[in-house]
């Protein structure tokens, strides 16, 4: 029987816009600091406590997005609002959204003045509900300091001086780009012969899984045919963005050969191709090892081992919501291609009826399901067939 993995894509980051904006005129206070924050990690995504006016927050560090709150703390601390400006999500997705001045964002004892941020709807977002915050810590906030990331301890380290971090590894140059000052590093691909090739890619906090590659990077490697194999092809949509799920279009999923991070070496790797014009490195990196983003030197240092074998079994199918409404997304498998497509409702996880559930509570039962435990899938066709996969672990 084959293996069938099943995964949700979020990416609710690469927001653009299509005016200029300071968003660095933030100043932080004092100028010699070093605090250790403990934060939980929700559904794979990193929630921090964040002091404004004297209350605390529950905020996503996202390295991939500007600083970002919801209306209603918007509403509660009545902040200054500049104007309205159009933002592009990382699927492309278009919408206008306030920008306004944080006076005060204390994180510790950390106090960040005066920095620019986006207000949106997050209790109303079909996904972003689920994770309860208040809002985002983005990339412009964290531009003169340095960000330590350990998922062992579950702690991040804020510091002015990378050296009190006692860096283990060698660092690599580490670029700012655009108005949010999003990080982005430059990658290495291997091919069979020893050719090598580069690419930039933005490291995502905000973003599931290890790596996506752009449709644009993929266009570009695989004239050469030797860096990765293309596995699979599939056409659909699962990842969703600040601003909804993708448009429906045709992915591609590849075994890389060779990829270097830093000075680790991942041997391969599996990714899929996304919408989003950079391709991106998620939360999934720091699982190998912590991560070290010196945005104040434009360095980054990751302290991992020298090589990594990638031993996760292919995924077949990726599921995602629509109108809150659980569905087959990508379909990676050829057999399985034949049987279900992108659309199709997923009824049943084993005997639990997705009807009788919410959206938190279908992300929870994957996200606390054992990962070495066979399921099955229940799913109705666009035909009004229903179809029972199993998934073995």
């Amino acid at each position: 029987m084959k293996k069938i993995v099943l995964l949700f894509l979020l990416g609710f980051t690469t927001i653009g816009f299509t005016q200029k904006f300071d968003f660095n005129q933030v100043s932080v206070h004092p100028k010699s600091y070093f605090e250790e924050i403990a934060f939980d990690l929700v559904f794979d995504k990193i929630i921090l406590p964040v002091q404004i006016n004297d209350k605390t927050y529950r905020f996503l560090l996202d390295t991939g997005a500007p600083n970002l709150i919801s209306y209603e703390l918007y509403d509660a601390i009545q902040a200054q609002k500049i104007k309205k400006v159009e933002v592009s999500d990382a699927n492309d997705n278009k919408d206008s959204l306030k920008i306004i001045v944080l006076e005060s964002v204390k994180i510790g004892t950390i106090e960040y003045k005066n920095t620019l941020s986006l207000v949106s709807d997050l209790k109303n977002h079909p996904v972003l509900k689920c994770y309860n915050i208040d809002g985002f810590i983005g990339s412009n906030l964290l531009k003169n300091s340095v960000l330590k990331i350990s998922l062992t301890t579950n702690t991040i380290i804020l510091t002015d001086n990378v050296k009190r971090l006692q860096p283990t590894s060698k660092p690599q140059k580490l670029k700012l780009i655009g108005d949010q000052r999003a990080p982005y590093i430059t990658v290495y691909f291997q091919g069979k012969d020893k050719k090598q090739a580069s690419e930039s890619l933005l490291i995502d906090t905000g973003m599931d899984g290890f790596y996506d590659m752009s449709t644009r990077a993929f266009s570009i490697l695989s004239k050469e045919n030797i860096y990765f194999e293309e596995i699979a092809k599939s056409k659909g949509a699962a990842e969703m963005g600040l601003f909804g799920i993708a448009q429906e279009n045709e992915h591609a999923m590849v075994s890389i050969h060779n990829m270097k991070i830093g000075n680790t070496y991942f041997k391969q790797v599996i990714a899929s191709t996304t919408e989003d014009n950079n391709s991106r490195l998620g939360l999934d990196l720091f699982l190998h090892g912590d991560g070290i983003i010196d945005f104040k030197n434009k360095k980054f240092y990751f302290e991992a081992p020298q090589e990594k074998i990638w031993n996760k079994p292919l995924p077949k199918l990726n599921p995602t919501f629509i109108n809150d409404t659980f569905v087959v997304g990508f379909v990676w498998d050829a057999e399985l291609q034949k049987r279900v497509s992108y659309g199709d409702e997923i009824l049943k996880i084993n005997q639990q009826t997705l009807s009788e559930m919410n959206v938190c509570e279908i992300i929870a039962e994957r996200k606390n399901r054992p990962k070495d435990e066979a399921y099955e899938l229940e799913i109705k066709t666009k035909e009004d067939q229903i179809i029972t996969i199993t998934i073995q672990p």
